[in-house]
């Protein structure tokens, strides 16, 4: 089954996507593990400082971002 992206204002359905396979979803849940044992080790300071970054670039590109995000499939 489809899953769709829809405009709560209108209804209008933006865009459908298929659900991913449970191959893959394994696939996405190997990487997520391998970035979460790298990333442990991290510093707190290395880390803030990350998303720092993350947030200034969120901030600069926002409004563009709103739509495409709600047009992702993952």
């Amino acid at each position: 089954m489809a899953i769709a992206t829809t405009n709560p204002a209108t209804g209008e359905v933006l865009k459908t996507f298929e659900p991913l396979t449970p191959e893959q979803i394994e696939h996405k849940l190997q990487l997520a593990s391998s970035a979460f044992q790298s990333h442990r080790r991290t510093s707190f300071a290395e880390r803030a400082h990350m998303m720092m970054k993350a947030a200034d670039i969120l901030e600069k590109v926002k409004r563009g971002r709103a739509k495409l995000n709600t047009m992702q499939s993952a």
